[in-house]
């Protein structure tokens, strides 16, 4: 197997950055430098990377955004606000001892959210996030608070949890817990285009309000809409499989062991990647705050 398709299905990297570490000289296998594209592994290959790439890794932004209504997440589109409009420095939250480059460059939504629903939107410029994120393999749970225009009834949750269809293809099943007569929590873990609006709308109720809370182990929290912060370092999406037999370490070789397990990096190489996206979760607190954007304005809070 080529070593850039390796690196992309084990989460490592995106083909592309996979092709630029290696113009740079940053991966050796089996001890050689690579110099080929089209460089070949195997099982028992062992990848190691310079430690130019883990400082590369360890410079790369992740951003956490409360987008607002009225923004569009992707693309701008003719007479709509790009959300990636609000990423400026005046908008940052929380604390700013960690320093960015500015401009920011290569920042790239990893997932969508409607222009008419608010919350949790991902900015990163680290390909790995994004193919953990909205990748086709991908099992990260991404939770939502939605208000439906009528109470909801039993069956009703019983349809939106598992049987529905959406264009030919059966929806994975999701998670759905009635808070109040016409208040939902939604728990999906794949993303479909405008998908929970559809589901309810397939089950004959219609949405008022959408706000996503939660993508894997990062909630929403106490970030206002409209302003972002930076995903902290001990903060974690996931915690990834990674089933691969060679071994990944740092130049110098810092390793217990040459077999990674199959729940992940091994001890050693989990330390050689300083960007660490597969340490242990982080616990974070139950408590949502939600509004109803539409109608009434009004805020509170559920703890569950």
């Amino acid at each position: 197997m080529r070593l850039t398709k390796y690196l992309a299905q084990n989460g490592f990297c995106s083909r592309r950055e996979a092709e630029m570490f290696i113009r740079r000289g940053w991966l050796k296998v089996d001890g050689e430098k690579v110099v080929r594209l089209n460089a070949e592994v195997n099982e028992t290959s062992q990848i190691d990377m310079l430690p130019a790439l883990i400082n590369y890794q360890n410079q790369l932004v992740t951003i956490l955004l409360h987008k607002p209504l009225g923004y569009v997440s992707g693309q701008p589109e003719k007479g709509y606000r790009p959300a990636a409009s609000l990423l400026v420095k005046e908008r940052r939250y929380g604390s700013k001892s960690r320093k960015i480059k500015w401009p920011l460059k290569r920042l790239a939504p990893a997932g969508r959210l409607d222009i008419d629903s608010s919350g949790l939107l991902v900015f990163s410029q680290d390909g790995r996030i994004a193919r953990q994120l909205i990748g086709p393999e991908s099992t990260v749970e991404k939770e939502y608070l939605v208000r439906v225009n009528r109470g909801v009834r039993p069956k009703q949750i019983d349809r939106l949890t598992y049987g529905l269809t959406l264009d030919a293809v059966q929806l994975k099943e999701a998670q759905v817990r009635q808070i109040d007569t016409n208040f939902l929590q939604i728990i999906l873990t794949q993303g479909r285009k405008r998908q929970i609006r559809r589901m309810c709308g397939l089950v004959g109720l219609q949405v008022t309000s959408l706000k996503r809370v939660r993508i894997g182990n990062v909630r929403l929290g106490s970030l206002p809409s409209g302003h972002w912060r930076l995903l902290e370092k001990n903060e974690k999406f996931w915690r990834a499989t990674v089933p691969i037999d060679s071994t990944l370490t740092d130049a110098a070789g810092r390793r217990k062991s040459k077999q990674v397990c199959s729940k992940g990096l091994s001890e050693s190489g989990r330390k050689a990647n300083q960007q660490d996206l597969w340490s242990t979760r982080t616990q974070t607190s139950g408590q949502y705050i939600w509004q109803d954007f539409h109608q009434s304005g009004r805020a509170g809070t559920r703890t569950w």
